[in-house]
């Protein structure tokens, strides 16, 4: 797939010179932009190469502004690039927005680039040599240490050519491959076409989406389809993670969205009612050497930041495992808190910048954004080496309480980002499983069934006479707030596993026989030696002959009754539940002969 290319470097280091003279597009669009000669906003341009046995590789670049006041419009720009075309100007060297710049490539995972000297027309050779040494210098311990760093001029057009070559190679294996999850496209310009109508644009983070499609934008919630689409100046019909995306949406005004908006599709309708007013996302922390203008200073925990995340971003403050505070150049687990929510993923990257003294100070990884409040545990629980691992078989008992039995499973595949379709695949090597709706802990439930079962048994011991005891009696015998759907889950593995048996409104283990014992004993013996065989029935005022207390017989006769020993025709009238069944065996004779 074609990579994303974005530029980077000092405010008047050439870039988006550079951008032109490689494509013929000006990406300075804004009237104001070419009046002052500098970038303010995001441009957009396209580079055509050739690679191997293709007719052409369509390359799309975000050339992003490099003054310090509008780094936030670099932010959104750099978030979706596979490949960074860094500017240095060879008269100027490095200066405070190159080292900016670099720092925020770095930390939103961009690995591969090619470091452009530029301005070679206004320099020496001595002096480009002496900037490509500095380049060389400041990257030598980033992931793009092995980087090339060329020269070229926009003026003579030296170096050109060569850097379209370079281009090409690098980019030919450069591209993401097409991911299967949730798609999310940020959106960083909205705007109408007539005879079309809304147009929204952005880089694919993640996922797919094709014309027909149904969509929704974020935070607002509206409910769109897809009419149709473009990716790098050519129609397609569908796009995916990794491309440039022009939407055209039915349903909304272009005034409707704006950059810092996200196009996503129904899978993730979800997230708008798990987040409410604010985000808590466990993450690794990666800092800077963040020095202001007096001096280095560390970032104490509970620090007010502002979070960027895609083309978004919000005021945050942060939160250290195990530190009251970070030094420059170190590297922590914590916890964010967004005071409103973004759309963040597990895995996303994310840059944090001090608004006070506008410096970028670091950014990070998100691990786990907890989009249930109740699986969120104490940050002293949090296994963090697991959480940046992946590790699934360690993730899932933190976000299990020690008295859940389930979670929702649509809320654990948002915040463990897999789709729906795949949660059970992720589960199949550990002690989870997923079911309906729901995701079981395995060893919860066999913990839960054993339990369930010594009550049971506690029970009968205790009440010998009763068929069973309501599931009502054995949640609060759990001593926890059990949810019906939970504890029908557990009685249900164990009538299928039989071990327990259903008895209209009660359970009672399968063995079960219910049995007076102790006193009731002699009584049942009398009351079985007075009543009568045969169809003639025996009263009350009968049974009361016998010397027990009136309140224990009626307690026997209905626990006899229960069991079907006895039956009760009619207050105070009983006959032996044998005679019952032969009396319908008789009917049933009678009418199969005499036909009435």
């Amino acid at each position: 797939m074609p990579c994303i290319i974005g530029t980077a470097g000092h405010i008047d280091h050439g870039k988006t010179a550079l951008v032109k003279v490689l494509t013929g597009i000006d990406t300075d669009r804004l009237e104001e932009e070419k009046k002052r000669g500098v970038s303010i906003d995001l441009g957009f341009a396209y580079l055509d190469i050739k690679s191997g046995d293709k007719e052409k590789l369509r390359l799309a670049i975000v050339d992003v502004p490099g003054h310090e006041r509008f780094i936030k419009n670099m932010l959104a720009g750099v978030s979706g690039i596979d490949m960074v075309l860094f500017c240095v100007a060879a008269d100027d060297g490095v200066m405070p927005q190159t080292i900016e710049h670099l720092d925020i490539v770095r930390l939103l995972g961009v690995k591969r680039g090619i470091f452009v000297v530029t301005k070679k027309d206004l320099a020496t050779s001595k002096r480009s040599e002496e900037v490509k040494k500095a380049v060389h210098s400041l990257i030598s311990n980033t992931a793009l240490k092995d980087a090339p760093v060329v020269s070229a001029s926009t003026v003579t057009g030296e170096g050109i050519e060569e850097l379209k070559v370079l281009i090409g190679s690098i980019c030919t294996g450069a591209g993401r491959d097409v991911d299967n999850k949730y798609f999310r496209l940020p959106v960083d310009r909205s705007f109408t076409v007539k005879g079309f109508g809304t147009v929204l644009t952005g880089t694919v983070a993640s996922g797919t989406v094709s014309v027909g499609d149904e969509v929704f934008l974020f935070p607002g919630g509206e409910k769109l389809r897809v009419r149709g689409l473009e990716s790098h100046h050519e129609k397609a019909e569908r796009i995916s993670a990794g491309q440039r995306g022009a939407v055209n949406v039915t349903g909304l005004s272009y005034t409707e969205a704006a950059r810092g908006f996200t196009l996503t599709r129904p899978d993730l309708w979800r997230y708008i009612g798990a987040v409410k007013g604010s985000l808590r996302v466990d993450c690794v922390f990666e800092f800077t050497g963040f020095a202001d203008p007096k001096g280095t200073r560390s970032i104490k925990r509970g620090s007010g930041l502002k979070f960027h995340h895609l083309t978004s971003d919000c005021l945050a403050s942060i939160q250290f495992a195990d530190r009251k505070e970070a030094q420059p150049g170190e590297r922590l687990y914590g916890r964010v808190y967004l005071k409103r929510p973004l759309l963040i993923l597990r895995g996303d990257r994310f840059i944090l910048r001090d608004h006070s003294t506008q410096r970028t100070v670091g950014g990070g990884t998100a691990l786990m954004p907890y989009f249930s409040r109740r699986m969120m545990p104490g940050m002293a629980n949090v296994p963090y080496g697991s959480f940046e691992k992946g590790d699934v078989g360690e993730i899932l008992p933190v976000l299990f309480r020690k008295t859940d039995l389930t979670v929702d499973r649509a809320t654990l595949s948002l915040m463990l980002n897999v789709r729906d379709k795949d949660l059970p695949g992720l589960l199949a090597r550990t002690d989870y499983e997923v079911e309906a709706k729901e995701v079981v802990s395995l060893e919860r439930l066999r913990g839960l069934k054993k339990k369930v079962m010594e009550i049971i048994e506690i029970y009968h011991v205790k009440h010998p006479g009763d068929l069973g005891i309501a599931e009502e009696t054995i949640a609060g015998e759990l001593g926890i707030r059990f949810n019906p759907p939970a504890l029908k889950k557990v009685m249900d593995e164990l009538v299928r596993d039989g071990l327990a048996a259903r008895k209209g409104p009660v359970v009672s283990s399968v063995s079960h026989r219910p049995a007076s014992g102790g006193v009731d004993a002699k009584i049942e013996e009398g009351i079985k030696k007075a009543v009568r065989e045969g169809f003639n029935p025996t009263t009350m005022s009968e049974l009361e002959k016998l010397p027990f207390k009136r309140r224990d017989l009626e307690r026997v006769l209905n626990y006899l009754n229960r069991r079907g020993i006895l039956i009760k025709l009619t207050e105070g009238v009983y006959i032996p539940g044998e005679r019952l069944e032969e009396a319908r065996k008789k009917l049933e004779d009678h009418l199969r002969d005499k036909g009435k």
